[in-house]
């Protein structure tokens, strides 16, 4: 019935499916998460290093979020790092 969909698309998580299903295939048809993503969500903004913010999928509650001062530390390194390890 569901595709051969895990059981937790039709219970535990069917609330987030149709969300994350939105913004995947809007990426697909249009190169933009938000063009034809589902209605009521959140807009995924653009990443870039004057916007330390993530978008959070959370049953009933996705939404922008600041990226922690710790997690933003962490990836400063990587990307300092990261030519020298052929990334």
């Amino acid at each position: 019935m569901n595709g051969g969909a895990p059981a937790s698309y039709s219970t535990t998580n069917a609330a987030i499916v149709p969300v994350i299903q939105g913004y995947w295939t809007s990426f697909i048809r249009s190169l933009d998460p938000n063009k034809y993503r589902y209605a009521g969500t959140a807009e995924w903004e653009a990443w870039d290093s004057g916007n330390w913010r993530w978008l959070l999928f959370e049953t009933n509650a996705t939404r922008m979020e600041e990226v922690g001062l710790a997690l933003k530390g962490r990836c400063q390194v990587l990307n300092a790092i990261g030519s020298s390890l052929l990334q």
